[in-house]
């Protein structure tokens, strides 16, 4: 089974600590972003597909060609054009098995995710006491993805998308493609809003998940960790 891991952002919020460093070789409890997401995976991934761009070398010479057991392929996003551009860049990669499509950025526990293995198509979700800062899930009542508000001002559920998804090759159907935004980048969420049109998309609950979008939160996953080791 394949995961793609999107690793080519800066993480601009990140400040001055991603100045010599790509977000995802920032430390956590000792151990790069990197490598707990990877650690985290079921045990079922045996591909990685990592999308490297800013300082991707480090990346590349940290994981190596094979890491946890995993063989990884590293695929240069020389353009800052966002997730849906970035997934679009492993299409040739991807036959018709389902696979994992997650970013560089949070922390994750192993279990929901092969929890999730159940279903064709599925989004973890996470409840937040922040929801505005995220994609607001609304849902159906068979447990499938009704729509996804991105940030609303005024979110009417605290039920957030944590940008992990289970997918298969009908992602890359032409009907889902999407126009860029104002910034010029392609945004996977909206591809994935359309798909779910035709397409039932389930979603489970982490039963850990910590975001990690600032140096502030980089202090809340050391603690979130110590806390689930102790």
């Amino acid at each position: 089974m394949k995961a793609i891991i999107i690793a080519a952002g800066r993480g601009k919020r990140m400040q001055s600590l991603t100045s010599t460093a790509p977000k995802p070789m920032l430390l956590v409890a000792g151990k790069p972003l990197i490598e707990h997401i990877i650690s985290s995976l079921p045990d079922q991934v045996d591909e990685l597909f990592i999308i490297v761009g800013y300082l991707g070398d480090q990346i590349k010479n940290f994981c190596g060609d094979n890491f946890y057991g995993r063989s990884v392929t590293y695929i240069e996003q020389e353009k800052p054009l966002g997730t849906g551009h970035a997934l679009k860049l492993c299409q040739s990669y991807i036959n018709k098995e389902k696979f994992f499509v997650l970013n560089a950025d949070d922390l994750f526990d192993k279990t929901s995710l092969e929890r999730s293995l159940k279903h064709k198509l599925c989004l973890l979700v996470k409840e937040h006491e922040n929801p505005d800062r995220f994609g607001v899930v609304y849902t159906n009542e068979d447990g499938s993805i009704e729509k996804i508000i991105e940030k609303p001002a005024q979110p009417e559920s605290n039920l957030v998308s944590t940008g992990i998804w289970l997918l298969d090759e009908k992602i890359f159907d032409t009907k889902y493609e999407v126009g860029a935004e104002p910034n010029g980048e392609y945004y996977l969420p909206k591809m994935i809003t359309k798909l779910a049109v035709d397409y039932k998309i389930f979603v489970e609950q982490l039963v850990f998940w910590q975001p990690t979008s600032s140096p502030e939160d980089l202090l809340k996953a050391e603690r979130a960790l110590n806390k689930r080791t102790s």
